[in-house]
C-alpha cells in the first residue's frame, strides 16, 4: 500500500503530463507507422475487380460474370476473367508502375466464359508490359498504359479464390 496520500490536483497534473509526453512521442513516429489502411497507397496485398478497360480503339465490354480480378502480392500480380490466368512481376514506386515479366495461359475458353472475356483477357495481357502509372483514390485503382487505361474497384470481400498460386 501507498504510505503517501496523493492529492487529486497532483494526480491530475501527472495525467496531463503523461498525456502530453505520449502525444509528443507519437507525433515523432514515422508516417508509415501512423498511416493505416484508410489512405491506401501500396498495391501489395490488394485485390481489385475490373470496372472498365479502354484502349485507343475504344472501351472493351466487361463480362457480367465471372468477375475479372486483379491482385498484387509479394511483387507479383495476377489477373483472371474466369478461365486463363495472366501473371507477372511488378514494381511500384511513387505512382510509377513497371511490369518486368508476363506469362499468359492460352486455353480456348470461349465456350465457357464467352468471347468478350477472351478478348478482354488478351487485351489485358498485351497491355501489361506498357503499364506505367497507377493511382489509388477512395478504394478505386486507375492504371495508365501506353494506349489506354484500366479502372478497378477495391475488393474487400474474403473467401474469394485467388489468382496467384
Amino acid at each position: 500500500m501507498w504510505k503517501h496520500k496523493v492529492s487529486p490536483l497532483r494526480l491530475l497534473l501527472w495525467i496531463v503530463c503523461a498525456g502530453f509526453f505520449l502525444s509528443v512521442s507519437i507525433s515523432c513516429l514515422p508516417s508509415e507507422v501512423m498511416q493505416q489502411d484508410t489512405n491506401l497507397t501500396s498495391l501489395d496485398g490488394t485485390r481489385w475487380h475490373l470496372t472498365s478497360f479502354s484502349t485507343t480503339e475504344g472501351p472493351l465490354p466487361i463480362p457480367e460474370g465471372p468477375v475479372a480480378y486483379l491482385e498484387f502480392e509479394d511483387d507479383q500480380l495476377g489477373f483472371s476473367v474466369g478461365c486463363n490466368t495472366v501473371v507477372g512481376d511488378y514494381s511500384a514506386d511513387s505512382n510509377r508502375l513497371k511490369i518486368t515479366f508476363v506469362a499468359h495461359q492460352l486455353v480456348d475458353c470461349e465456350g465457357s466464359v464467352g468471347g468478350d472475356a477472351m478478348n478482354l483477357e488478351k487485351a489485358f495481357a498485351n497491355s501489361l508490359p506498357t503499364w506505367s502509372t497507377y493511382n489509388i483514390e477512395n478504394d478505386k485503382l486507375h492504371i495508365g498504359f501506353d494506349d489506354g487505361e484500366a479502372h478497378f474497384g477495391r475488393d474487400i470481400s474474403s473467401g474469394t479464390p485467388t489468382v496467384l498460386p
